[in-house]
């Protein structure tokens, strides 16, 4: 029987060996679950060589480095650490691809298709949204964060309302106001490119 990640973590911290490798088991299935739940051939062109499976291994490594665990007390904030190094392995690809094709625009695709984590099926401007997402921060951090954990992070609207520590409703209405706030700001052109 497989141990929870909050009981593996624990037990990485008091030195067992054998909760280690548990510990990598069950953090990678988490990856793999959450990549697929991004849907990452949404974030890039069709010829990309950014796939879940590269997207997972990416995280991974970023995951455990030196202060990865460091960072986590629970499955909850695990969650949480874990959408934010997905975010950014997508934001820093795209601005690889971007730079790779000298300031090539990467295909829009509009923010009611975006948001709909399932429905994503071409091209995502990460940059614009990544630079949309930090202005939402400045304003309504727990927002923002909901939107990282539900695109970024793949979670549903329950286990990203749970990561939060916020009510259902609660999630239901910042999620709402967050699409609508980041759907304007898209649409203005606001976000340099």
């Amino acid at each position: 029987m497989k141990k929870p990640i909050d009981e593996l973590l624990a037990s990485v911290r008091r030195g067992d060996p054998q909760a280690l490798a548990q510990w990598n088991e069950a953090v990678y299935e988490e990856l793999r679950r959450l990549a697929r739940a991004i849907n990452v051939n949404g974030f890039s062109e069709r010829d990309s060589t950014l796939n879940t499976t590269a997207l997972v291994h990416e995280a991974w490594v970023r995951l455990s480095g030196a202060d990865g665990l460091s960072r986590v007390e629970q499955r909850r904030e695990f969650l949480a650490y874990a959408a934010a190094v997905m975010r950014n392995v997508l934001v820093d690809y795209a601005r690889a691809r971007k730079a790779e094709k000298r300031g090539g625009a990467l295909a829009a695709l509009p923010l009611d298709d975006v948001l709909c984590v399932a429905s994503v099926h071409s091209a995502v401007d990460v940059l614009a949204l990544d630079e949309a997402l930090q202005a939402l921060h400045a304003i309504d951090p727990r927002s923002a964060r909901l939107v990282e954990l539900r695109f970024f992070g793949g979670l549903s609207e329950a286990e990203a309302a749970a990561t939060l520590e916020i009510s259902l409703p609660t999630a239901a209405r910042d999620w709402s106001y967050a699409r609508a706030w980041l759907r304007r700001r898209l649409r203005s052109g606001d976000t340099p490119r």
